[in-house]
Formats: structure tokens, sequence, C-alpha cells
């Protein structure tokens, strides 16, 4: 049963993989987005690294936990928590590859948030360190997901969307707020970046299954 249940989510995640694929190759660099915490934006991100990843294995793919308010990549995925993102543009590493470790899957990098900078970090996203490391991914990789803070609750995701390709919008049923979420997209849009969908999480069907299967 639960391999079945792992089946159809990484066909679900799939499909928004086929659509990255085809809408473009120059859309290489997508960060995961959402107004607020515990609307499934991490899992999300993991979702669809894991679905590009294993659907389309001759492709490379890179996860990186941004998020260095909550980091978590780290102790979900058992990986080393440094050196990460913020060691590498805080200064503190100089070569991008030092920062990926591999995952279970072959073509799977992992990128963790890294140590803390003992500072402000919103402003480490405006400097040149953080350009190099996206254009490090695209050169390296064929999609790379970025795993960002909340857009309402912190700078980070909005200066994040103006470097890299596009912006996903994670949404949850009966957690995220509508006017929230149009402002969090309004928001990102007015930073200068670009979200081209949103992805429902923890989707319940509102249609019984013995009625859906025969529609």
């Amino acid at each position: 049963m639960a391999r079945d249940k792992n089946i159809i989510i990484i066909k679900h995640y799939g499909r928004i993989v086929d659509r990255l694929f085809f809408r473009s190759e120059e859309v290489r660099t997508i960060l995961i987005a959402s107004a607020f915490h515990k609307e499934g934006r991490t899992t999300t991100a993991q979702g669809l690294a894991f679905a590009s990843a294993i659907l389309r294995p001759s492709k490379q793919i890179l996860l990186v936990d941004a998020d260095f308010r909550n980091p978590s990549l780290h102790c979900i995925l058992s990986r080393k928590e440094r050196p990460g993102l913020l060691d590498l543009i805080g200064g503190d590493v100089n070569e991008a590859s030092d920062c990926y470790q591999r995952s279970e899957l072959p073509n799977l990098t992992v990128m963790t948030a890294g140590g803390t900078s003992g500072g402000e970090v919103t402003g480490l996203f405006r400097g040149e360190a953080v350009m190099g490391c996206l254009q490090n991914a695209k050169e390296r990789f064929d999609l790379a997901f970025y795993d960002s803070p909340p857009v309402r609750e912190y700078l980070d995701a909005l200066y994040l969307s103006r470097i890299v390709d596009t912006v996903l919008m994670v949404v949850r049923p009966k957690i995220s707020r509508l006017d929230e979420v149009i402002s969090a997209r309004n928001d990102i849009h007015h930073a200068g970046g670009k979200v081209i969908g949103l992805i429902m999480n923890d989707f319940r069907n509102p249609i019984p299954s013995f009625l859906a299967k025969h529609l």
C-alpha cells in the first residue's frame, strides 16, 4: 500500500516536472515559495526534486535548502549540515562544489542551508556570491529547486525570486488564506520575480471516491 501511494505521489509531481521541462530550456532554477509556514513548501520542493530524478534519470537535479530561518533538509535527508548555501554566500566556502552532497539517487544532489552567519542573512541574497551560486547550478544541473522562507514573513524569498528563473507557489487547503496568497504573489511580482503557477498541497478530493471513479 505504501509503495502504491509513493508511486501515485511521484506521478503527481511528475506532471508538474514535465510541464517545467516542456516550458523552456531557460527554466532551470525554480524557487518553491509560500505565503506562510506549514503550507508544504519543503515537502513540495523535495517531492519535485525526487520525482525529477526518478522519472528523468538522464537529467541532473539539485535540491537546495535556502530557508535559513528554519533549515530542515539536512535532518530530513540525513545529510551534513555544513558546508551549505549560507557558508558559500557568506564567504566561508569558495566553491559551490564543496557544498554539494550526494543523495540516494545518483542524479540528485543536495545543498543544505549551512551554518549560521551570526548576523542578518537577508542581505546575503543581494550579494554577488548568490548570483554565482545560481549560475553554477545552471551550468551543472538541468533543474535546481530552492526551498525558501515564507514570503509574508521574511524578505529572503523576495530577493531570491528576482534571480531564479521562475517561482512556484504552494498553497494548502484550510491553512492558506486567499488574500495572503494573492498578497504573496503580488509581493513577488513587485520584487521582479515571476510566479508561473500554484501547487495545491494536501488536497482532498471533494467528490466521493465511489463517484469519482465513474467521472
